[in-house]
């Protein structure tokens, strides 16, 4: 297994992809065998992907994500049985993970792409994808909303490379103008 994973730097993203479900659907199997040590297959893939999402060439970046999404659709694939405390907080723990090293937009967008698609299967238990949302939607909030208050604050900047303007008010009151304001085009 550790030469398979050492490997995959000449694997294109399908192969990457087809390598974590194979070593995933190896770890279930050994998950359900008494006899042998699931432990090792399971520890091997995670050091891997752990290594690959904290590389900071995109190369590898993207291994660890595919990698890191394999695992979350093994744990919250749609079962039978009640989606178990230890698989939820497996796959919290590997979400944590990931978006803990998604430090630039492409990765992010990569990222975002390979869940879009998981859920797009419709085999994920409908506890892993609300989850899933609520944690995307309190980091798109957290990165891209910001309080502004027009009368005490001077506006924050947004992105380095992006200009960023005021232009909807959540809180339901009446939306300021846009900012700075913008002239009327004839």
């Amino acid at each position: 297994v550790r030469g398979l994973l050492d490997f995959m730097d000449s694997f294109d993203d399908p192969q990457v992809r087809k390598m974590y479900e194979l070593f995933c659907t190896l770890d279930i199997r050994l998950d359900r065998s008494a006899s042998l040590n699931e432990s090792s297959i399971h520890d091997d893939v995670h050091i891997v992907i752990r290594k690959q999402l904290s590389n900071p060439l995109m190369k590898y970046k993207k291994m660890g994500i595919i990698g890191a999404t394999m695992v979350l659709r093994r744990l919250g694939t749609r079962t039978p049985t009640p989606l178990t405390p230890d698989r939820r907080a497996n796959a919290r723990s590997m979400l944590d993970v990931v978006t803990a090293n998604l430090n630039d937009e492409i990765s992010r967008a990569f990222f975002y792409d390979e869940l879009a698609s998981l859920v797009e299967e419709d085999i994920m238990d409908p506890v892993i994808v609300e989850e899933l949302l609520a944690r995307i939607n309190d980091d798109f909030d957290t990165e891209y909303f910001v309080e502004y208050n027009p009368d005490h604050d001077e506006f924050p900047p947004f992105h380095p490379h992006l200009q960023s303007r005021c232009r909807f008010n959540l809180d339901q009151r009446v939306s300021p103008a846009p900012f700075p304001p913008q002239s009327p085009s004839h």
